[in-house]
């Protein structure tokens, strides 16, 4: 491990081999680095952040910092976690959890481009990408492999599925089901069929998610209530995009984006 001679890290960090600190960097005590985690120059890691192996840090990326909650009691243990090969380039800010004892979560493989910020609770899963200057408020989660355009700004308790692309300075105040498209205020513009290309997904699950979205165009409110019985019908395998893309409207605490008249 390489550590500058200017930047601060207590005795009782635990380093992994072959880890870097670069210049000016500060790891507070009770911090985790894991194997081959680069942290370039001026880049903060606060107590109870767990880095993975070979996660990286651009200079100015700030995480673990305490939630922007006027109620928030700064002596509550809580913490941040980053999957293995995640990048955080210049400015990124990641607050750590309000729960006792829970973490704000970043999947394996994700990406945050400059400037963008993830609020306190938030779970992100694995490759997920935030482009420059997207903003996550709390509690808000967003699926594996979904791309999320610069600018973009989340409400809190947003449900983003998996497989979804924000379009830039999207302003998103209601969930988005997976493998979706939305688009300026709250306009879901149907199937990211790019992005379902290239994860994959066959001829058939494209088809039968057409239709399955089709569906919930023609009557959101029927789709949704009966999600369950149609989980229980169809027998879909757990896991399939099918499966994903009914199992997410079982559950809804900011309601569901309808579609957009345009795209029906």
């Amino acid at each position: 491990m390489s550590i500058h001679e200017t930047a601060l890290v207590p005795a009782s960090v635990v380093l992994g081999k072959d880890a870097r600190v670069g210049p000016f960097s500060l790891v507070e005590e009770g911090v985790v680095v894991g194997e081959k985690v680069h942290l370039h120059s001026h880049a903060v890691v606060h107590r109870g952040t767990v880095l993975g192996k070979a996660v990286e840090l651009y200079p100015q990326a700030v995480v673990g910092g305490d939630p922007q909650d006027l109620g928030f009691d700064r002596k509550l243990e809580s913490g941040v976690v980053l999957g293995a090969e995640t990048i955080l380039r210049e400015g990124v800010t990641i607050h750590r959890s309000t729960q006792p004892g829970h973490n704000t979560f970043i999947g394996a493989r994700a990406y945050l481009m400059a400037g963008s910020h993830v609020g306190h609770d938030c779970q992100l899963g694995d490759g997920v990408i935030l482009a420059n200057d997207a903003l996550l408020a709390g509690f808000v989660s967003v699926g594996e492999n979904s791309f999320v355009g610069g600018g973009a700004a989340f409400h809190q308790f947003v449900r983003v599925g998996a497989g979804t692309m924000i379009a830039g300075h999207a302003s998103i105040t209601r969930d988005v089901p997976p493998y979706c498209m939305a688009a300026e205020r709250d306009r879901l513009v149907g199937l990211n069929l790019v992005g379902l290309r290239r994860q994959g997904a066959s001829r058939e699950e494209i088809r039968e998610l057409k239709s399955l979205l089709a569906e919930y165009a023609a009557n959101n409110q029927s789709f949704r209530e009966g999600a369950a019985d149609r989980l229980e019908r169809e027998k879909w395998k757990v896991g399939s995009r099918a499966h994903t893309f009914v199992s997410f409207f079982k559950e809804s605490r900011r309601g569901i984006l309808p579609v957009a008249r345009s795209s029906r």
